[in-house]
Parts: structure tokens; C-alpha cells; sequence
């Protein structure tokens, strides 16, 4: 069995499934709901399926880089999104499914790998532009598998203006690291007004339901409404990041949203603790946080709700319960 083929399993276990009588499990977000939709399916599985998968887009696309790639990918700053991959490109092949989207296995497979050289490649760039710890190598390889990832999305989605699709939301991507990176080891660029832009650090991840949305043929209001409702969860999502990830990106210079003021209060040149985040995120910082984060939730509920996108609203609601879940347990 390939991993589409275990990913439909879990996609018709859903459509199964008794939501109102779900015990949900979220230790782990959607990793950890997919084993709470049915006795049948397993996680496990499914993650050991993908990293099957994951060997032959090397195999077939990079085996002149097959060894750095392999090191680069044992990073952890690597690792842990390679781990979280899986998963989200279920929801790619769920909203194929459940929208009927005609496509044949080979495509879909094509797809799945294309997500992950895009995926992979944004983040190796973005690794060594922070923190330097990869060499320049793994910035030219995220380039190649970018590229390569293109021209996959390019070759199962015969649509007018592809290209300029992609290229729309690397720019907006582009614009938002272009600002984080400006202002390594200096204050915070966004302002808790404009959190919404946050959403944009996934933008090559929009291009791909833009083109997916425009191949079904859907009607333009609907899909700007969607993509809106995609920028909003997306911005809550990278706040919830963010407050995990403070240490370490603090330590590599960069002071987020949710950690705007803390290079004021505490200098530049001491050395980071746990203790000092704790410290320094009061009741008040908090309850922004917790506000802004639902505000951007509710704002992308609405949006998949009004037209009935039940793929993409079961994604953002697994999302908000496990931000819930960390703000109860923090």
C-alpha cells in the first residue's frame, strides 16, 4: 500500500466518522486525530508510508545530492517538519477527494511529492538564512527542489497562468521574510494590528490550493474567500509557532510577534532561558495572544463555513483545540 493509498483509508474513515461522539485526542494536533477517527487507521503507519515515499523522490530526483540531502534532513530544524509533512498534505488529498477533483493515482502521487520538495526546499533557505547552521549548499538545494516541485504542480494542473499563480505568493512570502531577516537582532517589524500578515509565511502552501481551486473551476468569489480564510489560520497557526519556538528564535535574533518588546527589556547580548520567556509573557501578553489567535481562527471559520469547506474547516478546528489544549497545560 503507498501512502495516497493509506491516506484515502483515513479519508473514508472521516466520512465515517461520528464527530459529536469523538474523544479527540490532540496531544499532536492532526497527527494525533488521525488515530482517533477509527481502530483501522495508524499514524504510525501512515508517517512510515510517507518516509517510504520520501526515499524514492530522492531516489528518482536527487541522487547526484542523495548524501547531503540525507544529512540535511537528520537536522532537527529539518527533521520536525519533514515529520509534520505528512500529515498536512492529507488535507490536499482530502479536498481533492471530497471535491471530487478527477485525478488519476499517478498524479495525485506526483502531487504529494511535489508538496514535500516545495516544503523542504522553502525550509532548508530558510534554516541557513537564520541561523547559518547549514552551509550554502542547502540553500542551492532548497532552490533545485523548488524548481523541481514547480514544474511537477505545472505538469497535473493544466491551467492558464500557473506560474504567475506561484510566482503571487513567493512574493508575499518574500515580503514577509524579507522584513523578519531585516530585523534580525532588532524589534519586532509587525504590529499586533496587522497579525493576519504572519499567515503569509506559508504562502507557497496558498499557491498550491489557488491552482487546486482553479483547476476545479471554481467561481472567484468563493476561491478569494477561501484563500482568505487559509491567510487567517495560517497567521493563528504561526502565532502558536511562534510561542513555542521563542527560545530558539530569540537566540538565532529574531524577536516574532509574540515576543515583540524582549531585546528591549533584556539586551541583545544575554544569554536566552526558558526562565526569561516565562518571565517576560505577563497575564496581559498572554490574553493578547490567546485573543489575537482566535480572532484569526474565527475569521478563517467563517470564511470555510459560508461555503460549506468541510475539509478546511475540520483542519482549522483540530488547530484551534490544540492551541487551547497548550494555553490550558502552559
Amino acid at each position: 500500500m503507498t501512502y495516497v493509498d493509506y491516506s484515502y483509508k483515513i479519508f473514508q474513515a472521516l466520512k465515517k466518522t461520528d464527530f459529536e461522539n469523538l474523544d479527540l485526542n490532540l496531544d499532536k494536533g492532526f497527527d494525533s486525530f488521525i488515530t482517533t477517527v477509527s481502530k483501522d487507521v495508524s499514524w504510525q503507519e501512515m508517517k512510515n508510508l510517507y518516509k517510504k515515499e520520501i526515499e524514492e523522490i530522492i531516489d528518482e530526483n536527487f541522487s547526484f545530492f542523495q548524501g547531503d540531502l540525507q544529512m540535511l534532513r537528520s537536522v532537527k530544524e529539518i527533521s520536525y517538519y519533514e515529520e509534520s509533512i505528512s500529515s498536512y498534505t492529507c488535507i490536499y488529498l482530502f479536498w481533492l477527494w471530497q471535491n471530487n477533483v478527477n485525478l488519476s493515482k499517478n498524479d495525485l502521487l506526483k502531487t504529494v511529492r511535489a508538496i514535500f520538495m516545495g516544503t523542504v526546499g522553502y525550509r532548508l533557505i530558510d534554516v541557513h538564512s537564520d541561523s547559518k547552521m547549514l552551509g550554502q549548499e542547502a540553500a542551492v538545494l532548497g532552490n533545485l527542489m523548488i524548481r523541481i516541485a514547480e514544474e511537477f504542480y505545472s505538469e497535473v494542473f493544466d491551467i492558464k497562468d500557473i506560474h504567475k499563480i506561484l510566482n503571487k505568493y513567493v512574493a508575499k512570502y518574500t515580503e514577509v521574510e524579507y522584513l523578519e531577516k531585516r530585523n534580525r537582532w532588532k524589534s519586532c517589524p509587525f504590529e499586533w494590528e496587522e497579525a493576519e500578515k504572519l499567515g503569509y509565511k506559508d504562502a507557497p502552501l496558498f499557491s498550491i490550493f489557488e491552482v487546486i481551486f482553479r483547476y476545479k473551476g471554481m467561481e472567484e468569489d468563493k476561491l478569494q474567500a477561501l484563500i482568505d480564510g487559509l491567510i487567517s489560520s495560517s497567521a493563528a497557526i504561526q502565532l502558536m509557532d511562534d510561542l513555542m519556538d521563542a527560545k530558539e528564535d530569540l537566540s538565532a535574533g529574531i524577536e516574532t510577534l509574540v515576543m515583540s518588546g524582549f531585546y528591549e527589556a533584556y539586551g541583545k547580548d544575554t544569554v536566552i532561558t526558558q526562565e526569561m520567556i516565562e518571565a517576560f509573557l505577563t497575564q496581559d501578553k498572554l490574553l493578547l495572544l490567546y485573543n489575537t489567535v482566535h480572532h484569526c481562527f474565527e475569521k478563517g471559520r467563517v470564511k470555510f463555513t459560508k461555503y460549506q469547506d468541510e475539509i478546511l474547516l475540520l483542519f482549522l478546528e483540530v488547530q484551534n483545540l490544540k492551541f487551547n489544549n497548550h494555553i490550558e497545560l502552559a
